[in-house]
Parts: C-alpha cells; sequence; structure tokens
C-alpha cells in the first residue's frame, strides 16, 4: 500500500505539475475573459456527469475493488451507462442551440465553446474512469506513467502551437481533449487486462444481476447525485450570470492553485477507498479502523499547514504564475487555499461510508449540507460578489461524518 501511495504521488505531482504548467499558459495568453469561457464549459459538464451518473461510478469502482469476479459481472453494465451519459449530453446541447436557450443556460457564452467544452470533459471524465479501473486492480504505478507522458507530451505541443502564432482556445481544447481520451484508452486497457481481461459480458442475465446490484448499492445516491449536479452546475451559472466570464476566470484559476495542495490527500483517496472496501468486504474493521485513525489525522495537519502557508502568501503566488490581468483575485486565491483543509477531512470520511456502502449517512451529510449553503450563496453574489463565495462554501459537513464513518 505504501509503494503504491508513493509511487501514486509523485505520479500526481508530475502530471498535476504539468497540468498546471497547461492552466498558467492558459490563463496568460488567453486572459480572464476567455480562460472564464473555458472554465464555465468545463465545469458545467463536469457537473451534469456527476449527477447524471447517479453514483454508479462509486459502486462501480467499490464492487471492483471487491474481487476480479465482481469487476467482470459489473463491467458491462457500467459501460452502458457511459454510452447513455454520452449520447444524452449531446442531445442536451443540441437541444438548447436548437431552442435558442444559449443566454439562459450558457451566459455571455458562444454555443461553439460550449461544443468544445463537452468533448474536453468527456475525456477528462472517461480517463478518470479508467483509472478507477487501474487503482481497483493495484495498477497505480503503470497508469502515473502513461497520465505523465501524455500529459508532457500535450503541454510541448500546445507550447509548439504558441511559438508557431497559431495558439487559440479551441486549439488548446482539442489537444488536451485528445491527450484525456488517450489515456482513458491505454489506462484502461492495462487495468481492464490485471483484473482478468477478456469480453465485457452484455448478456441479458448479466447485465439484470448488475442493474440490481447498482440500483441497491446507487439508490440511497440518486437524491444526492442529482441535487449535487444542481448545486455545481447551479454555483457557476450563479457565478457567470452575475460575475461574468472575468469573475468565473478568476474563480477557476484559483481552484487550480488550490487543487495542487490537495494532492496529497487526492493521492491517498482512491487507495484507501480500494483497501477500506476490500477490508469491509472481508470484515477486517480492526485494519478499518487504524486506516481511518492514523491516515485521517495525517493528510489533515499536512494539508492544513500547507494550505495556511499558501493562504498567507496568496498574491505573491497568483503574481508569479498569472500575471497582473490575475491580479485582483488575490482575496479569491486566499479563500481558495483554505479550501482542501475541508476538503480533506470530507473526502477521507466520506470515502469511508462509500467503501462500506453506508450510502443513505452520505445521503443525508449532503441533503442538509448542500441546500443551507447554497442560499447563502445566492444571498452572498447578490451582496458582496464571488469574493465571499468560497467562504461560505466551506460547510461544516464533517461534524456529520466523524459521527458515523462505519468504524465504530
Amino acid at each position: 500500500m505504501k509503494s503504491r501511495y508513493f509511487f501514486k504521488l509523485f505520479g500526481n505531482f508530475f502530471a498535476s505539475g504539468i497540468g498546471l504548467l497547461q492552466q498558467i499558459i492558459l490563463s496568460r495568453f488567453l486572459g480572464p475573459t476567455l480562460y472564464g469561457h473555458w472554465v464555465f464549459a468545463r465545469a458545467h459538464f463536469q457537473g451534469l456527469f456527476s449527477g447524471l451518473e447517479l453514483g454508479t461510478g462509486t459502486a462501480f469502482f467499490t464492487f471492483a475493488s471487491q474481487s476480479r469476479d465482481t469487476y467482470k459481472k459489473v463491467a458491462g453494465f457500467f459501460c452502458l451507462v457511459l454510452a447513455t451519459i454520452a449520447l444524452f449530453t449531446i442531445f442536451y446541447v443540441g437541444g438548447v442551440n436548437l431552442f435558442g436557450g444559449q443566454n439562459y443556460f450558457w451566459p455571455e457564452i458562444d454555443a461553439s465553446y460550449m461544443w468544445f467544452g463537452l468533448f474536453l470533459s468527456f475525456g477528462i471524465y472517461l480517463s478518470t474512469m479508467a483509472i478507477r479501473v487501474t487503482d481497483a486492480s493495484g495498477q497505480a504505478k503503470r497508469v502515473e506513467l502513461v497520465r505523465g507522458f501524455v500529459s508532457a507530451f500535450s503541454l510541448a505541443v500546445i507550447l509548439l502551437f504558441i511559438l508557431c502564432g497559431f495558439f487559440s482556445l479551441k486549439i488548446a481544447t482539442v489537444i488536451l481533449s485528445l491527450g484525456y481520451y488517450a489515456i482513458a484508452v491505454f489506462v484502461f486497457r492495462f487495468g481492464h487486462k490485471a483484473l482478468g481481461g477478456g469480453t465485457l459480458d452484455f448478456s441479458e442475465s448479466t447485465l439484470a444481476d448488475s442493474s440490481r446490484k447498482f440500483f441497491s448499492y446507487c439508490g440511497p445516491l440518486v437524491v444526492f447525485s442529482v441535487l449535487g449536479a444542481l448545486f455545481t452546475v447551479a454555483d457557476r451559472w450563479l457565478l457567470q450570470k452575475h460575475g461574468g466570464s472575468i469573475q468565473q476566470g478568476y474563480f477557476g484559476f484559483c481552484q487550480q492553485l488550490s487543487a495542487a495542495i490537495f494532492l496529497i490527500t487526492g493521492s491517498m483517496t482512491p487507495i484507501f477507498h480500494k483497501e477500506a472496501s476490500a477490508a469491509f468486504f472481508e470484515k477486517k474493521i480492526e485494519l478499518v479502523r487504524k486506516l481511518f485513525q492514523v491516515d485521517l489525522r495525517r493528510f489533515f495537519s499536512i494539508t492544513a499547514f500547507l494550505a495556511v502557508m499558501a493562504a498567507i502568501n496568496a498574491k505573491e503566488i497568483l503574481l508569479i504564475t498569472a500575471g497582473k490581468n490575475f491580479e485582483a483575485a488575490g482575496l479569491i486565491a486566499t479563500l481558495m487555499f483554505l479550501y482542501p483543509i475541508h476538503q480533506t477531512y470530507g473526502q477521507l470520511s466520506s470515502t469511508l461510508l462509500l467503501a462500506n456502502g453506508r450510502t443513505k449517512l452520505y445521503l443525508w451529510v449532503g441533503v442538509v449540507d448542500g441546500p443551507v449553503v447554497q442560499y447563502h450563496e445566492v444571498v452572498a453574489l447578490e451582496a458582496l460578489g464571488d469574493r465571499c463565495r468560497l467562504a461560505l462554501g466551506i460547510p461544516g459537513n464533517h461534524l456529520f461524518l466523524d459521527r458515523g464513518v462505519g468504524v465504530e
């Protein structure tokens, strides 16, 4: 477990470092407005995907982590889920364009940017699902090599286009999208082979059995997924409607910077989920208790230290990375750097709930927490703008989580 974690941590640092360089290049060469278009389109569709999957992505990873036989039974069904999500979003964008709803659903955003955003976002989503397969199979090392190589190659191509004077938002989106689709294909092949390989089973009996298995696990998550997607989409829509693309660009770039702090915990999460799922499946509660008590405190402390240090120097970090065009986003950056503190506690705690199948408790945490935060965000955006958004968006949902994670 330790070797897989450190290799994944190193791989995440490398791939995320390349990704951060990509974001810095995009923000500097596009400016806040065009960068805001790109951020809004990507966040909009990622929110839709998280709602449309209805928790099946988490269920798939949990089942695949338990055993190879379980993976073979559920993989075909989950592929159909992915195909359904892709078709739905294509019809959604086409329908909004056909009936002239662009200005309402995507304020200030041209429809062509949304099509490119859909292409990129689905590539990101597919690559994330493929990486879950390899995480479930314990093939983290090969995955990180592929991710690092593809990310570095995409960055090199973007720099080449800049030097040749042909750089644009759409060109950058296509380059990054192809990179994510390449990661999805290669990574899935590694994980699928490690979990037994073979042709996916789409027989009627297997699909029926898998659907019952997914329904049992995802039933409580359906409401949570739909509400979560609505809150995510509404977050960005409110910011776009009241702040415009410039404020969207500020927020999006600061969010990318804060994500670097979460790398340490983010690298641990899929491994933690896999180990906890297998331990719960084998009734090894003592092992789960040890994982939770030791790892949670350790990673929370490290993240808190890094987050506070970054928040203190937020303006300097922003000036070095994005330049003077983003100088007005200093306060946003300060708040965003504090976000990983909350994210670390919530991520590992909720992962334990999902690994144990306690989706009803997970649902109630989200249902109680989400609407309260959303209401105050609306009031805050009207009164003070997006600068106070994140401060109100760091609620105390961990007060619920640490009372029912399933290791009592």
